[in-house]
């Protein structure tokens, strides 16, 4: 049954938001990154992106990667002007070790804002971090 079904807390992965330069423009965007901090590889990680707003949605967008390694991160989209005012969701299944976790992300309207900006030793960068 549904109830029976356990799904461990998720630890030592983030979602990392970056102001950066786009490529071959002078222009910058929010990259959004999967950073892996824990001590184990996550395998088969499935991720779905979508986006709303009081009126309009996003596409809803999956995306996989077969593995990431510890201490390592991908790139997962940029989100343009345009869609930083919007709420954007990113849900991440992944397994380690035969084990399903899950983990939602939820950037409110807003929270993607230079102000908001702190040091992400991992990646040698300044950006947000979402836990």
């Amino acid at each position: 049954m549904k109830k029976d079904i356990q799904i461990p807390e998720v630890k030592g992965v983030s979602l990392l938001a970056l102001h950066e330069a786009q490529e071959g423009s002078d222009a910058k965007v929010w990259n959004i990154y999967l950073l892996n901090s824990g001590a184990q590889s996550m395998e088969t990680i499935m991720i779905v992106l979508r986006g709303s707003s009081e009126d309009k949605k996003t596409s809803v967008m999956r995306r996989s990667l077969e593995k990431l390694g510890s201490g390592c991160f991908a790139r997962l989209e940029f989100v343009p002007d345009e869609l930083v005012s919007f709420r954007n969701e990113y849900l991440i299944t992944y397994f380690q070790d035969n084990t399903m976790f899950e983990k939602n992300y939820t950037l409110e309207p807003g929270s993607l804002n230079t102000d908001a900006m702190v040091n992400i030793p991992e990646l040698g960068a300044q950006g947000i971090r979402f836990e």
